[in-house]
C-alpha cells in the first residue's frame, strides 16, 4: 500500500495512520527477524551492492541515488517484519521501494513535491497485495514529531543532503565559492539537519537497546532536549 500526503492533510489528521508494530512470529529478545547465520555473515568485510533496473541511478533525476538493496540490508538486520522505518530526507524513495520489498511499514519525508511523486511513483510500479504500507509526505523533516508518535519507529534509515546540493538550481560550486556563500551555506544546512535528526529520537522504540544508550548520549552532549 501506498499514500501521499501533504502538510496540511497530516495538520488535519494529526498523526499519520501507519501501522508500527511488529507482525512476525520471532522471539521477543530477537534484535530482527535476521537468523543467526545471516547476522554474523553481516558482521564480515565489506558490504557489496550493484544497481537492479527498479534504481534510479540517473543524477537529472536525483543527484544523490542508492541502491534499493542499501537500505534493505539495513531493514532486515535491524528490524522486524511489520516494525516502521523512518526515513527524514527520502529524496527519490528508494528506502521506501527497500521497506516494501522486506514487508516493513515505512514513512519518508521530503520538502520537494517533485521528489515525493517520484517515490509515490516508484511504490505504485510495485505489488500492492503486501501487507505493510508505506508513506510519502511532503514536510519539513523538523516538522516530523507532529506525524509521528513517540515510540513507533524501529530504525532511521537516510541519505541526507549534503551543504546546499539539492537546492543550487543551476549555481556552480565556482560560482558559490566567488559568491563568499559556501560555508555560510554549508553551516545552516549542517545546523538544519542536526535539528532534523535529533528531534526524531524521541519517536524511536525504546526496545532498541542501542536507542537507550544513544538517548542518552544525545542527552549528554546537549544535542537535544531529550527527556
Amino acid at each position: 500500500m501506498v499514500a501521499e500526503m501533504t502538510p496540511v492533510e497530516a495538520a488535519e489528521t494529526d498523526l499519520l495512520p501507519i501501522p508500527h508494530t511488529r507482525t512476525c512470529t520471532c522471539a521477543s529478545n530477537h534484535v530482527s527477524c535476521t537468523d543467526a547465520k545471516e547476522w554474523i555473515k553481516a558482521q564480515l568485510g565489506v558490504w557489496q551492492f550493484t544497481y537492479e533496473k527498479r534504481d534510479v541511478r540517473d543524477k537529472a533525476v536525483h543527484p544523490a541515488t542508492f541502491p534499493i538493496a542499501l537500505p534493505k540490508r539495513w531493514i532486515e538486520l535491524l528490524t522486524h517484519r511489520g516494525e516502521l522505518v523512518l526515513d527524514p530526507f527520502v529524496g527519490a524513495g528508494s528506502t521506501l521501494v527497500a521497506a516494501r520489498d522486506a514487508e516493513r511499514n515505512a514513512a519518508g519525508f521530503d520538502l520537494s513535491s517533485d521528489y515525493v511523486r517520484l517515490a509515490k511513483e516508484r511504490l505504485n510500479q510495485l505489488s500492492m497485495l503486501e501487507a505493510s504500507e508505506q508513506l510519502a509526505v511532503q514536510a519539513d523533516a523538523r516538522e516530523i514529531p507532529r506525524y509521528l508518535a513517540p515510540e513507533t519507529v524501529a530504525l532511521i534509515v537516510t541519505s541526507p543532503p549534503y551543504a546546499n546540493l539539492l537546492n543550487r538550481h543551476g549555481r556552480t560550486r565556482a560560482a558559490a565559492a566567488r559568491s563568499g556563500r559556501t560555508a555560510s551555506t554549508s553551516r545552516s544546512s549542517s545546523t538544519q539537519m542536526t535539528c532534523a535528526i535529533s528531534g526524531c529520537w524521541p519517536l524511536m522504540s525504546m526496545a532498541r537497546p542501542w536507542v537507550r544508550s544513544s538517548r542518552a548520549c544525545f542527552r549528554s552532549s546537549g544535542l537535544a532536549p531529550i527527556a
